[in-house]
């Protein structure tokens, strides 16, 4: 997978032009400076598209942090997409940044945004003194010079057949209420530093998609901004943040669904739970900051986690600790698992003699089942066939569910079941 990166200073249209490349919207864009704080990333065929934080030279703490990850980003970049704004010309962060890339050696394309400004260009013949021989005039906000760019880049990485062959990555989210270590956990994952963690609530703004390759298979992560409910959004970026978290939840195989083990559960984490459960997604419990507690406390919060979540009685949980890395190989055992889980298939006529089995224990009077198929896996769906259309009641399903766990590998995946009338 060859990467390419979009780099610059704050406020350039960095975002913009990757929504418009990519052909939706993704990444966030806002009128205030430094919106994008985390590499928000894209798969094309073979090769993908990197959002970067604005490269400033401040010595805030946030100034630091974007800094070293777009420098990281720039590092495993295959090319380098540098813009430069079309209504400013070019200033001394953008001289800076251009000797940094002419150190790294990596191929660039410079791309002067914005050229329906009126000012533009009066600005445009300075951009050649920056060194850099392709440039791209575009304008990001009225699509203009898009598709040329993006032809230009595809022809520039030469993409091989076997690189655009499409495969099924198992997508990942980290989802919890503000604040619980999800992108140090993610760190801790991957084991660099390529996503922004502080102490300070809200840092990650956007969901980011990042690849990670574990003993040769492919995984993509993502990591999501804190889940609040809607009566505690206060502004529109945070509005946006929330929503590219559902759609990550919406998007993802699994749910890593973190908590902080040193403080109670609260109705966030309950919501949380809520949303993993309706959209049928397999998860694991982790109970975060373990560290800050003992094995008395540690039992006291599993117990109460199951009470707080009693259909949730076949998920396992691990208690880690994201920023001192403890139990992080756990979690990478569940993922596998859990993979194999989602698309497990039980063979027809094994299914149906399970099922015929599970009747004689459970018998319903009011009904005739026919037999059951499993038409789908991730999640395993199985339809019951019956001389009735109305759901059977609920003690029912949960019994049904429960004894199909004890015999087939169900642990940590929802089981989807449907009715059909013959």
């Amino acid at each position: 997978m060859k990467n390419v990166v979009i780099v610059g200073r704050p406020n350039v249209g960095k975002s913009s032009l990757f929504n418009k490349l990519i052909g939706k919207r993704k990444a966030i864009i806002h009128p205030s400076p430094g919106m994008t704080r985390d590499l928000i990333s894209f798969q094309f065929k073979g090769w993908q598209l990197i959002d970067s934080g604005g490269i400033d030279f401040g010595t805030e703490e946030f100034s630091e942090l974007i800094r070293n990850q777009v420098f990281y980003a720039i590092e495993e970049a295959d090319l380098v997409i540098f813009i430069i704004d079309g209504k400013e010309g070019v200033t001394p962060i953008d001289k800076e940044i251009s000797k940094i890339l002419r150190k790294k050696n990596k191929k660039v394309f410079l791309v002067f945004n914005k050229i329906d400004a009126k000012s533009a260009q009066d600005f445009y013949y300075e951009i050649f003194s920056l060194g850099f021989k392709d440039i791209f005039k575009v304008s990001s906000e009225h699509n203009l010079g898009i598709e040329e760019l993006k032809s230009s880049i595809e022809k520039e990485l030469k993409i091989s057949p076997e690189e655009i062959q499409e495969e099924k990555i198992l997508r990942i989210a980290i989802l919890g209420k503000p604040n619980v270590g999800k992108s140090s956990l993610l760190n801790s994952l991957i084991g660099k530093q390529k996503v922004l963690t502080s102490p300070i609530p809200g840092t990650t703004r956007d969901s980011i998609d990042m690849e990670v390759k574990y003993y040769g298979k492919k995984f993509i992560f993502i990591d999501t901004a804190g889940q609040r409910r809607e009566t505690k959004i206060k502004d529109q970026q945070e509005f946006l943040s929330v929503s590219r978290g559902r759609e990550a939840l919406l998007s993802a195989d699994i749910v890593l669904f973190l908590l902080d083990a040193s403080t109670p559960i609260t109705n966030q984490d309950r919501e949380i739970g809520f949303e993993i459960e309706k959209n049928y997604k397999g998860f694991v419990f982790l109970a975060n900051k373990v560290d800050l507690i003992n094995l008395e406390k540690r039992e006291e919060f599993k117990k109460k986690l199951y009470e707080a979540f009693p259909y949730f009685d076949y998920v396992p949980i691990i208690f880690i600790s994201a920023l001192k890395k403890y139990n992080i190989p756990k979690i990478w055992k569940y993922i596998i698992e859990i993979q194999n889980s989602l698309n497990y298939r039980i063979p027809t006529g094994l299914l149906n003699r399970t099922f015929r089995e599970f009747i004689l224990k459970y018998p319903l009077k009011d009904r005739k089942f026919y037999y059951i198929t499993q038409p789908e896996t991730n999640p395993p769906t199985f339809v019951l066939v019956s001389n009735k259309t109305e759901k059977p009641k609920q003690s029912f399903i949960k019994f049904l569910k429960s004894e199909m766990r004890k015999i087939y590998p169900f642990k940590g995946v929802p089981i989807k079941i449907l009715l059909k009338k013959r």
